[in-house]
């Protein structure tokens, strides 16, 4: 939490805070709320969510949104960020710790923005050390269907299957469904 609580204590430096997951604004506000903080009191930061769900979980904590784009994912919220002037504008990117996607950054510095990543979680990969019911699911021969959240959730499921497991699934007609365009990409 060191480059995070770090952050926090220059919070009042931000023009506008950036959260593109709704782990960002979990982890994010986690901390606020331990540090004794609250993003209320900065009323002159801005805020932007990737999407509705991130809105809803800003909503939780009471913080309202400044932008919202149209299309939920990093692409959309930069084509929202077009007719603001981010010269020199210090933004701040709550981020998993490894693993997150870098558009939102490289682009908002290409504006002019002076950016900070602050690493607020970390996607694992989960460990399997019995049987359980994810085994007794990877052990059946055909699936009509599989979904994924987000691009790490489909890098670890298929890391605890077998070689050629997902392939063979595939092949009997099993269909992918991915929310949202990045995830898709994977």
């Amino acid at each position: 939490w060191k480059q995070c609580d770090e952050t926090l204590r220059h919070l009042h430096d931000f023009d506008w805070i950036v959260f593109s997951s709704t782990n960002g604004v979990h982890w994010f506000c986690k901390r606020l709320n331990e540090k004794e903080k609250n993003l209320r009191g900065f009323s002159t930061m801005k805020v932007a969510a990737v999407g509705e769900s991130t809105l809803a979980a800003l909503a939780k904590h009471g913080i309202e949104v400044d932008i919202l784009p149209d299309d939920y994912h990093a692409e959309g919220l930069l084509r929202s960020f077009e007719n603001v002037n981010m010269s020199s504008a210090q933004v701040l990117l709550p981020e998993p710790q490894e693993g997150g996607r870098t558009l939102l950054n490289e682009k908002l510095k290409a504006r002019g923005a002076q950016t900070v990543r602050v690493p607020v979680y970390k996607n694992r990969q989960f460990k399997l050390h019995h049987a359980t019911d994810f085994q007794r699911f990877v052990a059946q021969d055909h699936l009509d269907l599989l979904t994924f959240t987000s691009p790490s959730t489909y890098k670890n499921f298929v890391a605890q299957l077998d070689e050629g497991k997902l392939h063979s699934w595939l092949k009997l007609g099993c269909k992918l469904a991915a929310i949202g365009s990045v995830t898709a990409e994977v």
